[in-house]
């Protein structure tokens, strides 16, 4: 498929897929389907138009995982989700945004715990991301019979909208910026059920110059619990730190690379 006249796609529904323009400018997207969750993973030689690297991840998320990911008759919100988070790999991150959400909930402000910005791991309801073309929202959507990651570049985010100090808002955080070099993507085909429903996209793992980003839908109980398949973006500034946490559901180790 061609997207513009400097642009041409090949996508390998075995194997994955290469968006080729000019200057030697390339975006590979491949599949790994040999550890315990699928792996979508992107990387860009350079950077690349958004509107081409999105419509190629689009494809290439397509062509991947239907028909055993993905159902024949399912819409197109799963994949337009995922392309879009793959669609970062090539950008420059300039700035990170979030609104937190407690570690500890309590009925009165006294005894609410926030992990805090600096924190080895932290939900946010809400983040906001700045690139050097556009912007990014991400946040959870309702995806039965859980929650997952939603990619939503036309989303803002709104910092003095607190709930009388539940929340806590940042305007810039203390992670990563630079060159996102890599995204790699957990679809998770376990919650799909008999109705057979699309998987969901559950965490995504964003290299950024030497460091590495942990997103996943998840938020803490009262007991410490770290639940999957949650309403919060839970983030992970050291992603193996995420194997040590007591998880319910389980949490199968992704197999990244």
């Amino acid at each position: 498929m061609s997207i513009g006249q400097e642009w041409q796609t090949s996508v390998d529904d075995a194997t994955g897929g290469v968006l080729r323009g000019p200057a030697s400018a390339t975006m590979t997207i491949t599949l790994d389907d040999t550890g315990p969750l699928p792996l979508l993973t992107s990387s860009a030689s350079a950077p690349i138009p958004t509107e081409a690297a999105t419509r190629f991840a689009f494809e290439a998320t397509v062509g991947l995982l239907r028909p055993r990911f993905l159902s024949r008759r399912g819409s197109d919100a799963v994949p337009s989700n995922i392309a879009r988070g793959l669609a970062l790999a090539g950008r420059t991150l300039t700035n990170w945004s979030g609104i937190e959400w407690p570690i500890v909930l309590a009925d009165d402000l006294a005894g609410t715990h926030f992990a805090g910005p600096y924190g080895e791991r932290v939900p946010f309801l809400q983040m906001h991301l700045a690139l050097d073309e556009g912007s990014m929202g991400l946040s959870t959507c309702q995806a039965a019979p859980g929650w997952g990651l939603e990619f939503d570049a036309n989303a803002t985010i709104a910092l003095n909208d607190l709930d009388e100090g539940f929340t806590r808002p940042h305007a810039q955080l203390p992670l990563p910026t630079g060159r996102i070099t890599s995204v790699a993507v957990v679809v998770d085909n376990t919650q799909r059920g008999w109705l057979r429903r699309d998987s969901i996209f559950t965490e995504a793992l964003l290299r950024i110059n030497n460091a590495s980003v942990l997103l996943i839908a998840a938020e803490p109980d009262d007991e410490g619990v770290w639940r999957r398949y949650d309403e919060s973006v839970t983030v992970l500034r050291v992603p193996h730190a995420a194997d040590a946490l007591p998880w319910e559901p389980p949490r199968p180790a992704p197999h990244f690379t």
